[in-house]
C-alpha cells in the first residue's frame, strides 16, 4: 500500500528551512554585535574598564565590614604609620555589623593615603569616593579627587542605610573612576 503525499505533507521541509534561517539570523546578529567597540547605553568608550573598577569598589566597599588580621575594627588603627598597613591585606568595608554604612567606618576612609588606596582597590584611574545622605541632603564622606575637570569620568551608586551613631538616614554612596590629574598632596602637622 502505497501513501499519497499531499501538499500538507511539506512540513517536515518548511521546519528544516526555519531552522536553517534562523540559525544564519543569530549568526549574524553575534557578527555584528561581537564587531562593536562599545556598549550603547552605558558609555561610549571604547576602554570600558572604568565601568567594571567603578562597580569592583562599590562591591568592596559595601560587602563586608572590612578587616585587617582578624579584626574588623580596622577603623581603629592608623593607616601610614605602625605596623598596620594596606600593603599587609586590609580589606576596607565601610558596614557596621548590621549592614549600615558606618559613621566612624566613613570618617576613617579619609585617613587613606591617596595613591596606596587606590592600588589596594586595583583601580588604575582616579578615583572619588562620595557619601550623601539623602535628608538632609549632605556629604558625611569624601575622599579621593575631583572628577570636575575629568574629560572622561564613569559613576557607580548604590543606596544605602547611613548610621550616624544616633540617627540611621538613607543615603547614597558614589563612586567615580575617572582621568585627570592626581589629587595634590597635603602634609597637615
Amino acid at each position: 500500500m502505497r501513501r499519497k503525499l499531499r501538499k500538507d505533507d511539506n512540513w517536515v521541509t518548511h521546519v528544516i528551512e526555519f531552522t536553517i534561517a534562523l540559525t544564519i539570523f543569530v549568526l549574524l546578529v553575534q557578527a555584528f554585535t561581537s564587531s562593536m567597540n562599545y556598549r550603547i547605553g552605558i558609555d561610549l568608550d571604547n576602554n570600558d574598564e572604568r565601568v567594571v573598577m567603578a562597580r569592583e569598589v562599590v562591591s568592596e566597599l559595601t560587602g563586608s565590614e572590612g578587616k585587617i588580621g582578624e579584626a574588623t575594627n580596622w577603623e581603629d588603627f592608623e593607616f601610614g604609620v605602625g605596623t598596620p598597613q594596606l600593603k599587609d591585606g586590609a580589606t576596607v568595608g565601610l558596614l557596621n555589623a548590621n549592614g549600615e554604612l558606618d559613621k566612624d567606618k566613613c570618617n576613617a576612609l579619609q585617613k587613606f593615603p591617596y595613591t596606596p588606596l587606590r592600588k589596594e582597590l586595583e583601580v588604575t584611574q582616579n578615583l572619588r569616593i562620595e557619601v550623601r545622605t539623602l535628608v538632609p541632603d549632605e556629604t558625611v564622606c569624601l575622599w579621593g579627587g575631583n572628577p570636575n575637570s575629568s574629560t572622561i569620568s564613569v559613576k557607580s551608586e548604590k543606596y544605602m542605610l547611613y548610621n550616624d551613631g544616633t540617627n540611621i538616614l538613607p543615603a547614597i554612596l558614589t563612586v567615580t573612576v575617572f582621568e585627570g590629574a592626581n589629587p595634590n598632596s597635603k602634609i597637615y602637622m
